[in-house]
């Protein structure tokens, strides 16, 4: 059941009019979590859901007495209804909406012409949250030979920070 506070109005509103909440969000990151919301079909009922099993969740080590938890319910509900997300509460996002694996792939087209891409498991159920470089010729599919040389000659492992900085840019 939906609570009848300050956030859980903001949260119906975000799911009842998700492009306007996609219009005022001023963040990459927080654009990009309200479109995971439309594109999960997370509505009240499941928002309600989710928020639950991510308090029951041992791992998330929330409270079990009742000022606890609906300290923690509100906080995350703030947290995940900001305009400008930071790359924590976007993760913590990520988590409560419940993925057994979280990638994310970076491609960019340089002056030169060339082309090169970057993947991240940032999230896998079994092993935590990581942020190692993937072998790039796992999911990418090279036409030309020539590409795939370059591709492979400019990967280089980035810091949490340089993805965060490099996330921003776009």
């Amino acid at each position: 059941m939906a609570r009848q506070n300050g956030d859980a109005t903001k949260y119906q509103i975000l799911l009842q009019n998700p492009e306007k909440a996609y219009q005022e969000a001023t963040g990459v990151l927080s654009k990009i979590f309200v479109k995971l919301l439309v594109g999960e079909k997370v509505g009240v009922p499941q928002w309600n859901k989710k928020m639950d099993d991510y308090l029951n969740d041992p791992t998330n080590r929330i409270p079990k007495h009742p000022k606890g938890r609906q300290s923690a319910r509100g906080n995350l509900s703030k947290e995940l209804l900001k305009r400008n997300m930071t790359w924590k509460n976007f993760i913590k996002g990520i988590l409560w909406l419940g993925p057994v694996k979280f990638k994310i792939r970076l491609e960019f087209e340089w002056p030169s012409r060339n082309k090169s891409s970057y993947n991240f498991v940032v999230y896998d159920k079994t092993k935590g949250v990581t942020m190692n470089m993937e072998d790039l010729n796992s999911d990418a599919k090279e036409e030309d030979s020539s590409e795939a040389q370059i591709k492979r000659s400019r990967v280089k492992t980035l810091s949490t920070d340089e993805l965060k900085k490099a996330l921003k840019s776009m």
